[in-house]
C-alpha cells in the first residue's frame, strides 16, 4: 500500500477539503493557517500536492482533535519534526497540529503574519523555508519551487522574527 504522501492529489480538491472543515465543522478562519506547500499550490509553483498541513489554535485546533475520532478521518500520530500531536483529517489528506517547525514562530505569530487569499490564511513567504529560491521550469516554462530547498533540511531557516525586524 502506497504512503498518502506519495499520491499527489489537485490542489483545488485539497482546498475544497479545508474549506468543508470551515463550512460544515466550525472551523475558525482566523485561528489557523495553511502551511508548507500550500503556498506554493497558491503561488502556482506546484501543481499539486499530497497533503495540506495547517497550524490551529484554539477551538479550531481542539475540534481537530475531535474530528479524528471519526470513521473518515485517519487517527492522530507524532510529528516527524516537532514530536507533536497531529490529526490527521479525511484519511490524512488535512493535518493539523499546533506548531509547523520549531523557531519557526508560535502559532499566533505564523498566523498573525499570515498572507490572506480567499478567506483562508497561508503561511507568509516572509518565513522560513517558504524562501526556497525558484528555479526555471522544464517543461511547463513556470517557475518552480526548489523542492529540496523547501522540504530538504532544517538548515538556512530564518525565524519569522528575524525577518520581521527589518
Amino acid at each position: 500500500m502506497a504512503d498518502i504522501r506519495d499520491v499527489v492529489e489537485d490542489g483545488a480538491y485539497l482546498i475544497g477539503l479545508v474549506r468543508s472543515l470551515v463550512e460544515y465543522s466550525g472551523f475558525d478562519p482566523n485561528d489557523f493557517v495553511l502551511a508548507g506547500s500550500a503556498r506554493l499550490l497558491h503561488d502556482r509553483v506546484i501543481d499539486g500536492i499530497s497533503d495540506i498541513d495547517i497550524v490551529a489554535r484554539g477551538a479550531s485546533l481542539d475540534l481537530a482533535f475531535d474530528l479524528t475520532f471519526q470513521d473518515h478521518h485517519g487517527g492522530i500520530e507524532l510529528g516527524e519534526q516537532t514530536g507533536d500531536k497531529i490529526a490527521r483529517l479525511f484519511g490524512g489528506k488535512v493535518n493539523v497540529s499546533a506548531r509547523w517547525l520549531r523557531g519557526l514562530g508560535s502559532a499566533d505569530e505564523l498566523i498573525q503574519r499570515a498572507d490572506v487569499f480567499d478567506g483562508l490564511r497561508y503561511l507568509s513567504t516572509r518565513c522560513g523555508r517558504l524562501q526556497a529560491k525558484a528555479r526555471p521550469g522544464e517543461g511547463q516554462g513556470g517557475p518552480r519551487c526548489d523542492r529540496a530547498a523547501f522540504l530538504g533540511t532544517r538548515q538556512g531557516v530564518v525565524p519569522c522574527d528575524a525577518v520581521n525586524q527589518h
